[in-house]
């Protein structure tokens, strides 16, 4: 697209007038053209004619140019050569050549283009928007690109005079420049009046601001502080391509968002960049992000060797894990020594404690949201480590550059290769070993449309001498589809399926030889919206819905000596949905609160027994008076209720604040346990008329203060939980 704002200047700023096809001053062209991409030939044309060819190279992919020329004038040339393949030619005065399809390439300069400072507009003349390959009338409008910090960029067309008053709406994505990779949680803002926002996972922004001119700011963690003039006359896009912020550090210093701690309506939120992670001491040589977690403020770790965690006095199975949205029930490899998750596929982690923000639903104490990154969409890239028991490669690159990148990672280890060689008879025969494999796919369709796949899979397997053997695997996926209906307004539809399975087999003694299986699944669906009403109000809405079953566990019999008699417990399946809304409210200049309303219902369905037993008597087999039978798709209990969430925040002066926060949560899932710390024996066991959903509400304050610039970070929280 850059290629392309050039050829509209050169067009835009030329005399506008076209020599027809014909004319006696053209030059010859002579040549045997043999299947040439636009691109060759168009080098051959320049070196032929001396003129200077330019074309969209997006909008010309694929073209190949078959023809034989002697001796023709170059418009005759030019018309011989592309009317097959669809393309048109136009040539002005100062010896350009302008290669398009379709339609016509417009000359008229937009009103006030040669005002001073004026350099790119944000709203193009349709005839230009359509060489351009944007469909006039799209909701978002033609996309500016702003890479330089001394140009002023337009934004929208110059209302006639005495109309520059109002507002509107400035959007757009924030980028690397070195990987095309969308940065996450950077500050967007002007600084007179305040107004700022935050990227969110897709790296888009928007702000409402006054009409006129501004210096917009972007601050971010691992980017350089970057500056975009702009002039903003009506609602517009700009795109901004930030660079990496690489710093030789003597000790970690963390400085990037230094005030957000104070000035973030967020409480309770503890964001992990990858390059932070990565500069923390490891274990084996393997970055864990588990393990840095668990350095956070108010989570512990269940037991030694394992990176299940208690948050704020909550049990293990009440932490929401995501990975792209994707819930992974067991996030660690060999009975929590490693972690789930390939650091070098990871971007950004973030741990909500309190004022779990209203999207989110499902467990009562906390949410781990793991997203990876997109992939280079600039160039091919690689990375990978060897370790004393693991191994990892990561590869990625652009599918089309600027448009569509892929990133893929695997991990092994061969720690049953060094316990194959210990001389200890015991280790000797033990097996201890993990693989998995993630997959991200990324694609940018167009202003307007993009889309995400995420694929993941791991495998462990661990066995001590001829002891009993442990077998579990993860499979987690994600496909989404974000759509920006206008500058405020944008939607991600996502979908999502998990599976977690165990198998835990023994065949030390031929009779009892056993296999013991569990499994359970979910799939679903989400559509998130954001709505940026103006400066005051940001909406968030939804809804979404989940289907889980379960297998609970069934034994069978190995070998033919096998004396075990075969079991299985009835499947059961259930259905979770939820709607919900979100308000970000700036009262005032130092005030701001957050309202929100999520309303969850769950439906436990057939088919299934369930047992009626003796009042007043624990339940057991003995104290069973009925059995109630309930057909596929039959409601055998059903539970709802609405989950609240509120914060609040004061500005006490530039470098403190307060906060406040409540927050009710539901919890339909439970994990059943016989140990201290999580195994893969566990299994997870669905409300229905005897196990109830859990609820907590935890309510939290918090006061925030930075000394001396913001070098220093100081923050206290007290909170309250109660759980049923």
């Amino acid at each position: 697209m850059r290629f392309f704002y050039r050829l509209v200047l050169l067009c835009l700023c030329s005399s506008g007038t076209f020599i027809g096809y014909g004319q006696g001053t053209e030059p010859l062209v002579t040549g045997s053209f043999e299947r040439l991409n636009l691109e060759e030939f168009a080098r051959q044309l320049e070196a032929q004619t001396h003129y200077r060819v330019f074309f969209d190279s997006a909008a010309v992919r694929g073209v190949r140019i078959t023809a034989q020329v002697q001796a023709q004038p170059l418009a005759s040339a030019l018309r011989q050569v592309l009317g097959p393949v669809g393309l048109q030619a136009k040539i002005d005065e100062e010896r350009n050549v302008f290669i398009f399809k379709g339609g016509e390439l417009s000359t008229a300069l937009p009103e006030n283009f040669l005002k001073p400072g004026a350099v790119a507009t944000a709203e193009a003349p349709p005839q230009a928007a359509a060489a351009a390959g944007v469909a006039a009338g799209k909701p978002a409008g033609p996309v500016v690109r702003a890479t330089s910090p001394a140009q002023v960029y337009e934004i929208g067309r110059p209302r006639p005079a005495g109309a520059n008053s109002g507002r509107a709406t400035l959007a757009g994505v924030v980028r690397e420049a070195k990987s095309g990779e969308p940065v996450i949680g950077a500050s967007v803002y002007i600084e007179s009046p305040a107004i700022s926002t935050a990227t969110d996972q897709f790296g888009y922004y928007a702000l409402t601001l006054p009409v006129g001119s501004h210096t917009l700011n972007i601050r971010g963690i691992g980017i350089k502080n970057t500056q975009r003039r702009i002039a903003l006359h009506a609602d517009g896009k700009l795109d901004v391509e930030v660079a990496e912020d690489m710093t030789i550090l003597k000790e970690v210093l963390v400085e990037a968002e230094k005030d957000k701690n104070v000035a973030g309506m967020q409480m309770g939120l503890e964001k992990l960049d990858i390059r932070t992670i990565k500069q923390v001491p490891t274990v084996f040589g393997e970055t864990d992000i588990l393990r840095d977690v668990m350095t956070l403020p108010g989570v512990k770790t269940s037991g030694e060797g394992s990176t299940a965690i208690s948050v704020r006095g909550g049990n293990t199975d009440q932490n929401l894990i995501l990975f792209n949205d994707a819930v992974v029930y067991s996030p660690s490899h060999l009975f929590g020594f490693f972690s789930a998750f390939n650091p070098d596929m990871l971007k950004t982690v973030e741990l909500y404690k309190s004022a779990i923000p209203a999207r989110y639903g499902g467990r009562l104490s906390s949410v781990l949201d793991i997203t990876t990154r997109d992939g280079n969409k600039k160039q091919f890239s690689g990375a990978g480590g060897i370790g004393p028991l693991t191994s990892r490669l990561m590869l990625e690159g652009p599918l089309i550059k600027d448009k569509a990148a892929f990133i893929i990672g695997g991990r092994a280890s061969y720690s049953d290769w060094l316990l194959h060689r210990l001389p200890d008879p015991s280790l000797k025969n033990s097996a201890a070993a993990f693989y998995d494999l993630t997959a991200h796919l990324s694609y940018d369709i167009n202003a307007q449309n993009s889309v995400y796949a995420t694929g993941y899979f791991s495998h462990d397997r661990f066995k001590l001498s001829a002891d009993t053997a442990y077998e579990y695997r993860n499979l987690a996926g994600s496909l989404k589809w974000k759509h920006v209906f206008s500058n405020k307004l944008y939607g991600v539809f996502t979908g999502t399926g998990s599976q977690y399975t165990y198998r835990i087999s023994s065949e030390r003694n031929g009779v009892n030889a056993s296999a013991l299986t569990f499994g359970i699944a979910q799939v679903g669906g989400q559509a998130d919206f954001t709505y940026f009403h103006n400066a005051q109000h940001t909406l968030d809405f939804g809804a979404s819905s989940l289907r889980y079953r379960t297998s609970p566990g069934s034994l069978a019999p190995l070998g033919t000596e096998s004396l075990v008699v075969p079991q299985a417990l009835p499947q059961e399946q259930a259905q979770e949905s939820a709607l919900y809304l979100a308000d970000q409210w700036n009262l005032a200049p130092r005030l701001a609160l957050n309202l929100g309303l999520r309303y969850s219902f769950y439906q436990a369905l057939g088919p299934r027994d369930t047992y009626q037993y003796l009042a007043d008597r624990p339940r057991s087999t003995t104290s069973i008076t009925d059995t109630v039978h309930y057909g596929a798709g039959a409601r055998l209990a059903t539970y709802q209720g609405p989950e609240y969430r509120l914060s609040l925040k004061y500005a006490l002066t530039d470098n403190s604040s307060v906060k406040a926060s409540y927050n009710r949560t539901r919890q339909y899932v439970h994990q059943l346990s016989n140990t201290a710390s999580v195994s893969p024996a566990d299994t997870w066991k669905l409300s229905d008329g005897y196990i109830k959903p859990q609820v907590g509400d935890q309510y939290a304050v918090g006061y925030y203060h930075n000394f001396r610039s913001n070098t220093i970070e100081t923050s206290v929280e007290t909170y309250y939980k109660s759980m049923r």
